[in-house]
């Protein structure tokens, strides 16, 4: 008769090396999608960032167009919302290879609505008029709220209160 814990002895060896191994796997993919979980939400904090960037400068930009405040200023605000543009450009980068295909349609949205900002603000011949402008910065606010609810959603976050400071309509 042999001895039971001598052939025992390899098995159990065998046995916790594929366990090892399993748990290698599994701490890996957590260790990955807690990676990538966390790039995606510095990304989303990034693009939105910038957004709120380049919508205070194209307000300020507006108010100093209507005479408001020193026109010196407009150069500096155009540099921010260009700074503003490019941070997003180079984080949508990131979005389209981290983030849902909503959410990349949703960042691509609030881009084109800060576009028409920033022409608003920087390039029309004369600044708009209260309603033009609120209209196109409800449509920023609008397009800021849908980009948070996708990346909410993609990330299976539950929902949170709505933005209010700063609103069209609200202070």
């Amino acid at each position: 008769m042999t001895d039971i814990p001598s052939a025992l002895s390899p098995i159990a060896a065998t046995a916790a090396a594929i366990l090892a191994g399993i748990n290698l796997v599994v701490s890996g993919r957590r260790e990955h999608g807690k990676w990538a979980r966390e790039a995606l939400v510095d990304a989303f904090m990034e693009y939105m960032g910038a957004s709120y960037v380049a919508g205070h400068a194209c307000r300020v930009a507006i108010d100093i167009r209507r005479g408001e405040q020193d026109s010196a200023d407009i150069p500096t605000l155009r540099q921010q919302a260009q700074v503003a543009h490019d941070t997003q450009r180079s984080t949508m980068t990131r979005l389209r290879l981290l983030a849902s295909a909503d959410v990349v349609a949703a960042a691509e949205l609030l881009h084109e609505h800060e576009h028409r900002l920033v022409s608003l603000a920087f390039d029309a011949p004369s600044p708009p008029d209260d309603d033009a402008w609120a209209v196109n910065y409800a449509r920023l606010w609008h397009a800021r709220d849908q980009m948070i609810r996708m990346a909410r959603r993609s990330m299976r976050l539950p929902a949170t209160a709505d933005i209010v400071h700063g609103r069209p309509g609200r202070t």
